[in-house]
């Protein structure tokens, strides 16, 4: 397997590891967290760990396959991408809604996010040239 792909894989690998983390701690701790955010209704922590499990589902399929898609490599660093702009957005105009804490969890979350999206990216580039 050539070393850029593996490069790729291993950051994609470490996405769903860290996402998949994320929903199981949603989904064993959701009043704990939702106390922890803020004004955040359990509802939507709820639906945010299936998202992620989803998003892990995806993942896999995408990192596991023999011949790696790196169209469907891109779709995932978007996602990412678009994750940590969204939480800057939700902290910016939602700040009332969350607690000190909760804005520092969710730009901590974003921040690894982001920096998993980098790697992903720096994979992405060195597969293709």
């Amino acid at each position: 397997m050539n070393t850029n792909i593996k490069i790729l894989k291993i950051a994609l690998r470490t996405n769903a590891i860290f996402s998949f983390l994320c929903a199981v701690l949603i989904l064993f701790f959701t009043s704990q967290i939702a106390d922890l955010l803020g004004k955040v209704p359990i509802y939507m922590l709820i639906s945010l760990a299936i998202a992620l499990i989803g998003f892990v589902v995806m993942i896999l399929y995408v990192s596991e396959k023999q011949k790696l898609s790196v169209k469907q490599a891109k779709i995932i660093t978007i996602m990412d991408f678009s994750w940590v702009i969204g939480s800057i957005i939700l902290v910016s105009l939602g700040s009332q809604w969350f607690s000190i804490t909760g804005i520092i969890v969710i730009l901590v979350v974003a921040a690894i996010v982001g920096m998993l999206a980098l790697f992903q990216y720096l994979g992405i580039k060195r597969t293709i040239f």
